[in-house]
């Protein structure tokens, strides 16, 4: 695996454990902004998983087998899966607000690592704003 594919299977991976996280929280939030809260994490699950096939599909492009097991995905994500301790909408949208700004960073340290070519950076970069806009959405949910 070159230094291309590894960097997208380590987005891929990271974006599924979000997605499902993300998805969690939509079926589990509560409280008095529940149906905003619920469209918000709804809007962000969708768009993560249109992520995961546009990452999916360039690591193919690159003529390797992307991750496509739960196994794979949590054997090579950094994130963490949602442990169900989280009850409040609070906790829940702080969470996914610093894996969105986790995974920003980590994609924007890649590029910075100078060993991609300009399509996976290109990737990476459009990939970084999407979780920052999703991050800042979140956060601007606080009370």
């Amino acid at each position: 695996m070159n230094s291309n594919t590894k960097a997208l299977s380590l987005a891929l991976s990271n974006t599924f454990v979000l997605y499902v996280k993300t998805l969690n929280y939509h079926w589990h939030v509560r409280g008095d902004n529940f149906y905003e809260n619920h469209l918000l994490l709804e809007s962000q699950y969708n768009q993560l998983a249109e992520a995961i096939d546009s990452i999916a599909e360039k690591i193919v492009m690159y003529g390797e087998k992307a991750p496509a097991t739960m196994k794979e995905f949590l054997s090579i994500a950094t994130l963490k899966e949602a442990d169900g301790s989280k009850s409040d909408a609070g906790s829940m949208l702080a969470e996914l607000a610093e894996d969105h700004t986790n995974m920003a960073n980590g994609m924007l340290s890649a590029i910075e690592s100078k060993t991609l070519d300009p399509i996976t950076e290109d990737t990476l970069l459009q990939q970084a704003q999407a979780h920052t806009k999703a991050a800042w959405m979140l956060r601007a949910c606080k009370k």
